[in-house]
């Protein structure tokens, strides 16, 4: 990078989290510059080489992250990126099964209808996608305010759009006590109950039952036995981010290590790369 060059926004990485930074600075106007140090950017979504002519996922597989609102924010359709993440007909496996210590065991029509339910698939509306985003993307509550049934964002999707369902025990209960009003077989508790864990939820926890439910269903679909996975994989995911940074301005600068942030009265103000850059 020439000594001269100057940026609004320089960031160090370009992997997703710091292309989609990009994008959203970029789309609102400013100048942007991303540095990666390896020579080509993606981070844990691009693939690595550990053996030769072996390539794997080094880190990224499956996309936790299906509705979050920067899909639709930076308009990543444009940009080539498709998932099917939401889909509408809850009883479309209603063959489906598990393998149990036991053996093969069904997962009933109840199983599936109580699980829809819950994640919003089941009412005139299909409000998965507001209820994720009312558990997972809003902000905080401020320390100093209790947290209430008619506070929480994802009670009140509940309440606006299957308010049969709505009750204190949603907020208040524990995953295994959702799970007994609604599901019916043991085995399919257990495996979403162990899903939740997986994804740091115990389900004997209170409080955090509705979270715990859709954080499995973010990844698995269970009722329908789908992955949460983009099309053409994190790839795709990603060079969809890329694509959305350079359209609007974003410079990327691929093999620029940095070895030094320089700060200002407290403030960074550049960078200044390795010698071999």
């Amino acid at each position: 990078m020439a000594r001269d060059e100057r940026f609004d926004i320089v960031i160090v990485g370009g992997g997703p989290n710091g292309m989609t930074t990009a994008a959203y600075l970029a789309k609102c106007g400013l100048s942007v510059c991303v540095l990666e140090e390896r020579t080509e950017s993606g981070g844990a979504c691009e693939s690595a080489e550990p053996l030769s002519g072996v390539r794997i996922y080094p880190h990224a597989a499956l996309m936790y992250a299906s509705p979050a609102p920067g899909f639709e924010q930076l308009e990543l359709h444009k940009y080539g990126f498709r998932m099917d993440w939401n889909p509408t007909d809850p009883l479309e496996m209603n063959t489906a099964g598990m393998a149990c210590t036991d053996g093969w065991r069904p997962i009933t029509e109840e199983d599936q209808l109580g699980w829809a339910t819950l994640a919003g698939m089941m009412s005139e509306t299909n409000y998965t996608k507001e209820l994720m985003r009312a558990a997972f993307w809003c902000p905080p509550h401020p320390a100093d305010v209790e947290v209430t049934d008619e506070n929480t964002p994802y009670m009140q999707v509940y309440k606006k759009y299957q308010p049969e369902l709505w009750s204190p025990e949603l907020r208040q209960g524990t995953m295994f006590d959702i799970m007994d009003e609604h599901l019916e077989t043991e085995h399919f508790k257990t495996a979403m109950a162990f899903a939740a864990w997986a994804s740091g939820a115990a389900g004997h926890w209170e409080g955090v039952a509705i979270p715990a439910i859709l954080a499995v269903h973010l990844t698995t679909l269970p009722n329908l036995g789908r992955i949460s996975t983009p099309r053409g994989g994190m790839h795709g995911y990603f060079h969809s981010i890329l694509r959305c940074a350079v359209h609007h301005g974003t410079v990327i600068r691929t093999s620029s290590p940095v070895d030094e942030v320089l700060i200002d009265d407290g403030r960074a103000v550049g960078v200044r790369l390795r010698e071999t850059a």
